[in-house]
């Protein structure tokens, strides 16, 4: 949990930080937690979780933007339409979640089996 946590504040240090760095963060810690609890890293559970902390991003860090206000109405209709905006980026941030944790898995996977047959090769000869 510290680590990448810990990445992304060593990162920003460098990028620079934002009033609303609280929301990315919190999104980011919540993503980790999905990640935690997930059981296994079928490919179902991992694509679902993609999903679902894309979605948990685009919320919180979507839903900070409405709160500091000066953007938008402080009722549920900027509540909506600040969402609203927000969907063109919606699709990046999904699409990156996907592919990413498709590579992130599926190579780790890869790995995992050519280590394993490794291992029963060499334990033949």
């Amino acid at each position: 949990f510290l680590i990448p946590i810990a990445c992304m504040l060593i990162s920003d240090y460098f990028i620079g930080f934002h009033s609303l760095m609280w929301a990315v963060y919190l999104s980011f810690a919540l993503t980790v937690l999905m990640g935690i609890k997930m059981k296994t890293s079928s490919g179902k559970n991992v694509i679902f979780n993609s999903v679902l902390s894309s979605v948990v991003f685009f919320l919180v860090t979507n839903s900070a933007v409405w709160l500091m206000g000066g953007f938008y109405t402080s009722d549920l209709s900027g509540l909506a339409l600040c969402l609203t905006m927000g969907i063109p980026f919606f699709k990046y941030t999904l699409l990156s979640s996907i592919i990413f944790s498709a590579v992130l898995f599926g190579g780790f996977q890869i790995l995992n089996q050519l280590i394993n047959k490794y291992l029963i090769l060499s334990k033949k000869s």
